[in-house]
């Protein structure tokens, strides 16, 4: 019996190995095909499979090529090594129990869904890469892979090399373990929001389990070192059909400089439109050595980062992406020691933020208020003259070309939100502080009612400024404003607004442009409210050529300029055409110790690459009161083209005043130029009554009739004003000349018999002619040669006598001595000065 029972077992056996064999050298034959329809479901048009091995629930490939096209990617791959495990039951339904590959090499190019162009590549690689993109579709409990070497190929000659020499993936939803390098290459600039260059590699470290709290590291480097490192703590919660999640994040700012540069690089410089262009826009060459130049970044930036998103993913990636809610808060401290093409240094910045929603509707709200802090320097402005004295006067008040401490912060208790309509900020207020101590000026600008949507971007601005000043109170300045952004052909903003102060009672209206390109214009108009206060506010600032005190006046000033933007520092890359015009009216004060009354002047200049008039300008007045009085005064003139108006050409073209009942007018038009040398022209004097001449010295006893004409050379040159052989004579039939000699003179002439005479001749002298030789000396000295011819009916039985009578007076000792006597002047002083 047992001899028999040997026997069978003995024959079992051998059944049993030639059923293994037969099952052995089967295997690929039937393995073959059902594994090639397994895989046509995912696309799998290419299969090959190489030499097979079977030992109990596993089966070993030592090769397997496969290709096809999967959601509109195309794919080769090569595997080598491979171990499938099973259980019997579920190998006919395509389940395995695990997959474990030695080594994965290929290619895919990912494909475009909808329209080519439609999605980004970097879209693509995420929708390719993303393990929850199409990982919950593999049928098995375990994939590991001990070597990875995969190209994605994108369009126009771009690259993506991912490898990986150790990944485990559990379909669960769990990711074990993974160390993934990226490294792209590229021909032109990837067209996503992070900047990719040449030679950058790109390392994800990842570790857990289901029970330990997932971690993650991301090293940035480049051919020169690393570039930035990324820690990660993901705690990793289930509940209900979504997924929990937590991230915090450190970031070591100083590390990431090269990525920063970059970045904000890609941001400062968006293409020209053309070469041609590239003069006169912020280039990319150009914004990237502006960025590069950082010095000493240090930083860190802290993310604390809450989300949950669906477990399953489930039609379309962008849904599913859409699934995405998460809430967070970042703090970031920054310092850059210098920054030289803004000529920026010891730069110290911090932003705290709040953030939550998702991919398509998130608001972002200040913790707290944001701020940065930097040394300002050589900074350039040019005076309004262009002269050095002018601009040193500027720098009291506002420290030019000197290192101004400058801060910046940002406050705004609304958030910013942003959904399909685009984005929305209720209201943010800004806040600058420039200059130290007492010489800060101060802006502070409440914006609100930021819109950024499909039409363009917009919003509204209240401005007030604090100017410091010598005297106080400071400047004060507010401004409202509403700024527009209209896409189209050349994109541009478009501002409006208002600008008021009260010190310098100015109210001012603007409308303005700027396009992406450059191009800029503004066009404004500003009311001059009260010129007596904004002359007080201007003499605090800057040195007015005249000394001159209003007790009234108003105007209008029409200002615009239009140009191009440069960034290069000479001046020639920056030719704004600049076009102003100002009328003035009922002016009435003192101007260099003179009084005018009712005053007006009209003037335009337009300056592009030289200053000039664009139309005449105009000078009137009412009256001029120098102790004479001046009336109907009328001047006209023009600029003529000048390289500065620190040296340029005036022309005075017409000069017109009453006075003594006639008039006074220019000869000729004569060109001044400044800074002054010598000119020279030709008053004529028409009309003027002798009456009112002699009533000057009324007091002195002079009484007179007559009319006078003349001409008066004069010459002006940095000594003064010169009168040489000026000539003034009467008019045919002459005049009458009474002089009434006081007690003094009649005492005098007792003792003086030809002295006597000449004072009865004089009392009532009728001249035939009289005409006087003037000259007149820079110190003030006049020289009048007087000459009559005439006759005293009552004298020398009324013969004819001739007068040779010379004068000399400091004129201006004259003058002071009629102004101390003028009422109009003496009730405008009272009144500049109460």
């Amino acid at each position: 019996m047992l001899r028999r029972a040997l026997l069978i077992l003995l024959a079992l056996f051998l059944l049993a190995v030639t059923l293994v064999g037969l099952a052995s050298w089967q295997f690929s034959r039937v393995v073959t095909p059902l594994v090639a329809a397994y895989l046509t479901r995912y696309g799998v048009s290419e299969f090959v499979i190489g030499d097979a091995h079977w030992h109990w629930r596993r089966v070993s490939l030592d090769s397997m090529a496969i290709g096809g096209e999967l959601d509109g990617s195309r794919y080769r791959i090569n595997l080598r090594t491979l171990s499938f495990g099973y259980h019997w039951r579920q190998l006919f339904s395509g389940k395995l129990s695990g997959v474990d590959i030695d080594c994965i090499e290929g290619t895919l190019e990912p494909g475009f869904q909808g329209q080519p162009g439609s999605e980004s590549p970097s879209t693509i690689l995420i929708n390719s890469l993303l393990p929850v993109a199409w990982l919950s579709r593999l049928p098995l409990d375990r994939f590991a892979v001990a070597n990875l070497d995969l190209q994605l190929l994108f369009p126009g000659d771009e690259r993506l090399q991912v490898t990986s020499d150790e990944l485990l993936l559990n379909p669960g939803r769990q990711l074990a373990r993974a160390r993934i390098s990226l490294v792209p290459t590229i021909s032109n600039q990837m067209s996503h929001p992070f900047p990719i260059t040449p030679g950058t590699v790109v390392v994800l470290e990842l570790q857990g389990d289901p029970i330990i709290p997932l971690s993650a590291a991301i090293r940035i480097a480049d051919e020169a070192g690393e570039l930035a490192t990324l820690k990660l703590s993901l705690d990793v919660n289930h509940a209900g059909n979504r997924q929990h999640f937590g991230i915090e994040a450190d970031l070591d700012l100083g590390a990431s400089e090269t990525v920063l540069t970059t970045l904000l690089t890609s941001i400062m410089a968006p293409p020209s439109k053309s070469p041609a262009d590239s003069g006169d826009v912020l280039s990319t060459a150009t914004a990237g050595t502006a960025v590069g130049n950082l010095k000493d970044l240090e930083g860190r930036l802290l993310l604390s980062f809450q989300g949950d998103i669906a477990n399953r993913f489930s039609g379309d990636f962008q849904s599913w992406l859409n699934s995405l809610a998460f809430a967070g808060t970042t703090k970031m401290q920054l310092s850059i020691g210098a920054w030289p093409y803004f000529r920026l240094e010891n730069i110290r910045g911090h932003l705290d933020t709040r953030f939550q929603g998702n991919l398509e509707s998130t608001t972002v709200g200040l913790d707290e208020p944001a701020g940065i802090e930097a040394l300002w320097h050589n900074l350039f402005l040019d005076s309004p003259s262009g002269r050095d004295q002018d601009r040193s006067e500027l720098e009291q008040w506002l420290p030019l070309g000197q290192q101004v401490p400058v801060t910046l912060s940002l406050d705004s208790s609304n958030s910013l939100s942003r959904d399909s309509g685009g984005i929305r900020l209720p209201a943010l207020t800004l806040r600058l502080a420039a200059g130290p101590g007492e010489h800060r000026t101060l802006i502070n600008a409440d914006i609100d009612t930021l819109a950024v949507n499909a039409a363009g971007t917009s919003f509204n601005t209240t401005l007030l400024a604090y100017l410091p000043v010598k005297a106080k109170p400071a400047i004060e300045i507010g401004a409202s404003a509403r700024l527009e952004r209209h896409s189209g052909q050349d994109p541009r903003w478009n501002a409006s607004g208002n600008l008021r102060s009260k010190p310098l009672a100015t109210d001012t209206t603007f409308v303005s442009s700027l396009t992406d390109s450059g191009q800029f214009s503004l066009d404004s108009r500003s009311m001059l409210t009260s010129l007596p206060v904004l002359l007080k506010t201007v003499r605090q600032l800057v040195p007015l050529p005249l000394d001159v005190e209003l007790v009234s006046g108003k105007g209008q000033l029409d200002y615009q300029v239009t140009g191009n933007i440069g960034v290069a520092d000479s001046k020639e890359s920056f030719l704004p055409v600049h076009q102003a015009r100002v009328s003035l009216a009922e002016l009435t004060g003192l101007v260099a110790g003179l009084g005018l009354q009712d005053g007006s002047a009209v003037a335009s200049v337009k300056k592009e690459r030289r200053w000039q008039s664009s139309a005449p300008w105009r000078l009137q007045a009412k009256s001029l009161e120098t102790g004479v009085t001046f009336s109907d005064i009328d001047i006209r003139g023009q600029l003529l083209p000048s390289a500065s108006l620190d040296a340029s050409q005036w022309r005075i073209n017409g000069f017109h005043a009453v006075s003594f009942g006639g008039s006074l007018d220019l000869e000729q038009p004569v060109t001044v130029a400044l800074p002054l040398g010598e000119t020279s022209f030709l008053l004529k004097l028409s009309d003027w009554q002798l009456a009112q001449v002699a009533a000057l010295y009324k007091d002195q006893g002079l009484e007179g009739s007559g009319t006078l004409n003349g001409h008066i050379p004069i010459s002006f040159s940095p000594e003064g004003l010169r009168v040489s052989d000026g000539m003034v004579q009467s008019r045919a039939p002459g005049g009458i000349i009474r002089f009434h000699s006081g007690a003094s003179n009649s005492s005098l002439a007792a003792t003086n018999e030809q002295l006597a005479m000449t004072l009865r001749l004089l009392e009532d002298f009728q001249y035939d002619q009289l005409s006087v030789a003037a000259n007149f000396a820079p110190s003030g000295l006049l020289n009048l040669g007087l000459r009559l011819s005439g006759r005293n009916k009552k004298e020398l039985d009324g013969r004819l006598v001739n007068f040779n009578i010379n004068v000399e007076e400091n004129l201006y000792d004259l003058l002071r001595t009629l102004q101390i006597t003028d009422k109009v002047i003496n009730t405008l002083e009272k009144r500049v000065n109460p």
